[in-house]
């Protein structure tokens, strides 16, 4: 319905993936709609069927009014939306010469709705109905560095205008070495991610470079001003490297890897001292790292495991491991990867 409770024909209904990358980051895209459905008459819908996992969220716009949304955490439930009067929102990006910029992404971030456009050959991008009040405002392209006005006040009915300046990307310069020898290391990968800027992670998945002979390396960073990345290195045999970085950020970036250990191997026991099996084992506080970057194991008939490390795991390095069964509960160990002088990692024993 809309602010006044009359319903609202024609309004688009679309039930939206909610997986838990998603979840914990603010800003974050919608994904492909899992189904698409429109009201009827009396603004009522239908929308499904829902994906297996319960968690999703519902999507409801109508022209003229302001998208909302909602997550679900249960198939087959019943959510009503009540549509506000939007505002419009005409964005011109332009470089730092004036040119206007095409082909950025901008991204409008009002609470859990996020809106989307593409800036044309003149630069400009056009928002036809966003939420009304206070809204953050992203624009993104790579070679240039990502831009931001937190502050987009936008009216009922009204049009907002906004000019952002993209400046080209920075540069980041650094060597690695080895972190026992302080040798330098040739062939180390070196990519950047974007925690806070989604729209970039597509060209991270694409761009990246490797040292020279002397360890060295160059990169360009799509961010400006206090907007971070964090720069990856990685190299087999080697613990990844992780640097955050900024465009106020001075200096050249030094990386000292360390050699990766071995994966850890282990137990899990009920209460009683007797072996579980099935039980799920994996990495406690992993809440913002990808879940496809986060290793996991099953355990045997016997209750043994054996758990990869994490890539970034160096020698010496602590991590907290968990244990969950349906039937048995859950149950967590702290273990240590043992430096070269250290030997072998002592077998884990977890109890629920």
């Amino acid at each position: 319905t809309d602010a006044r409770g009359n319903p609202l024909a024609g309004a688009v209904v679309k039930l939206l993936p909610d997986p838990p990358e998603y979840r914990r980051r603010q800003g974050m895209p919608d994904g492909d709609a899992i189904a698409t459905a429109m009201t009827n008459e009396q603004g009522e819908y239908i929308v499904g069927p829902s994906a297996a996992d319960p968690h999703a969220k519902v999507r409801a716009e109508a022209p003229g009014y302001a998208a909302s949304l909602q997550r679900v955490r249960a198939r087959g439930v019943r959510i009503d939306f009540i549509l506000d009067k939007g505002g419009a929102l005409d964005l011109r990006v332009i470089d730092v010469l004036g040119k206007p910029v095409e082909g950025a992404t901008a991204l409008h971030v009002a609470g859990t709705v996020v809106s989307s456009s593409v800036t044309d050959a003149d630069g400009k991008a056009h928002f036809a109905s966003l939420p009304t009040g206070t809204g953050n405002l992203v624009v993104t392209k790579p070679g240039f560095g990502a831009v931001r006005d937190q502050n987009v006040a936008v009216a009922p009915g009204e049009t907002e205008e906004r000019t952002l300046v993209m400046p080209k990307g920075m540069e980041i310069a650094g060597s690695v070495v080895d972190g026992e020898t302080q040798r330098p290391l040739a062939g180390v990968a070196i990519s950047l991610r974007y925690p806070q800027l989604p729209t970039l992670e597509a060209e991270a998945t694409t761009s990246g470079t490797k040292t020279d002979e002397e360890g060295r390396f160059k990169i360009t960073g799509f961010v400006s001003g206090q907007e971070q990345l964090v720069v990856h290195a990685t190299k087999t045999g080697f613990a990844d490297g992780r640097m955050w970085r900024n465009a106020q950020s001075k200096g050249e970036l030094q990386f000292k890897l360390l050699k990766s250990g071995e994966a850890f191997e282990g137990r899990v026991v009920d209460a009683d001292s007797q072996p579980v099996s099935g039980a799920t084992i994996t990495y406690a506080w992993m809440q913002n790292e990808k879940k496809a970057d986060v290793p996991s194991a099953e355990t045997q008939e016997d209750g043994t495991f054996t758990l990869p490390l994490p890539s970034w795991a160096a020698a010496g390095s602590s991590w907290t491991v968990i244990a969950t069964s349906d039937e048995h509960g859950l149950g967590t160990v702290q273990a240590g990867v043992p430096r070269k002088d250290q030997g072998r990692a002592k077998e884990l024993e977890i109890k629920l």
